[in-house]
């Protein structure tokens, strides 16, 4: 999937975000405000398939709050340095999308559709491919 089918995903899922639920995120689970703000994450509703390993975004799901995965440069997207980090996970061109859930402290789940992301730090990680 190219990068501007993800940004196309996330700004769908955009639309409807109110500033309602970014103010939950800070109140009810203390993500920081400059979190927020440097990658943008909106709610979504997904379900898991029968293994736990994938999942598809579906309006009867539970409830996650999904981000754009940047890169710094699009021809080596597993490349984790950048001159400007802040700048690369902010605004450098989408790579993938990533689910997760404040009620479920150390799992993701990752809508792999470019580049499989090492995230060996997360037990359980929930992968989506298509």
């Amino acid at each position: 999937m190219r990068p501007a089918d993800l940004a196309a995903e996330y700004v769908d899922l955009m639309r409807p975000m109110k500033v309602e639920k970014a103010i939950e995120l800070i109140e009810q689970h203390h993500v920081p405000i400059k979190a927020i703000a440097a990658v943008c994450p909106v709610p979504a509703m997904i379900v898991l398939d029968k293994t736990g390993g994938f999942y598809e975004p579906h309006e009867t799901g539970k409830p996650a709050w999904v981000l754009p995965v940047c890169a710094a440069d699009l021809d080596f997207p597993d490349a984790i340095e950048a001159p400007d980090p802040l700048l690369a996970v902010s605004m450098g061109p989408i790579v993938d999308l990533l689910a997760f859930s404040p009620h479920a402290p150390g799992h993701a789940a990752q809508l792999r559709r470019m580049l499989r992301l090492p995230l060996p730090q997360w037990p359980e990680i929930v992968v989506r491919s298509r």
